[in-house]
């Protein structure tokens, strides 16, 4: 029951983390464009986002070290949560500020957003399965089973962006998808902590 229970959570982590950041890889450029962004400044957005999600990466390897799996997961989400916040609670659908242009306020938004999102949620895969690692033995069905969570993720998200965007919301709905991942997310992890220790405990 222990196994299973880390497996269909964390499986259910990779494909919310994999959905998100595949919707606004994805999307980000259209999103910028209908924001009345120039082409160019959307290209290199979504190059940015790219670039950070490497950087994160990198900069993981020696943080991995130092911090346990479950903190720096923690600590992941929440940057995912403030940055994402943020691009939706300064989307000019929702929030004008006065005496600022509408591309400007995009603009900025964007700059500060993204690369944030990025950078903080490069390393939620490997991290993922770090943590599975502690707590279970990870066989190859168990990592099948994570893969096959991040590919459903992978493919429904996004598809589901591609409807909202029919919505009213029209493409604000990439800022709002991208926000209640976070969210689903910060409530995966607590669910892995809780459930994790309380079956161990029970030896179940």
């Amino acid at each position: 029951l222990h196994e299973r229970i880390i497996i269909a959570l964390a499986g259910l982590f990779l494909g919310v983390y994999v959905g998100a950041e595949v919707s606004l890889g994805t999307f980000l450029y259209t999103y910028a464009v209908k924001r009345e962004l120039s082409e160019e400044t959307a290209y290199v957005l979504s190059s940015v986002f790219w670039g950070t999600i490497a950087a994160g990466r990198l900069l993981a390897v020696p943080i991995s070290v130092r911090v346990k799996p479950q903190i720096m997961l923690f600590i992941n989400v929440i940057g995912c949560i403030v940055s994402s916040t943020m691009l939706l609670a300064f989307d000019t659908y929702f929030t004008q500020l006065e005496g600022v242009t509408p591309q400007t306020q995009t603009l900025i938004t964007l700059w500060v957003g993204v690369p944030l999102y990025g950078l903080f949620m490069a390393s939620c895969f490997p991290t993922v399965f770090t943590l599975a690692e502690q707590m279970m033995e990870v066989s190859g069905k168990a990592a099948s089973f994570f893969v096959v969570g991040s590919s459903l993720g992978e493919m429904a998200i996004p598809a589901i962006m591609s409807l909202l965007f029919e919505s009213p919301l029209g493409f604000t709905s990439l800022v709002l998808v991208v926000f209640v991942c976070s969210l689903l997310l910060l409530g995966v992890w607590v669910g892995l902590m809780i459930l994790n220790r309380y079956l161990r405990d029970r030896g179940l």
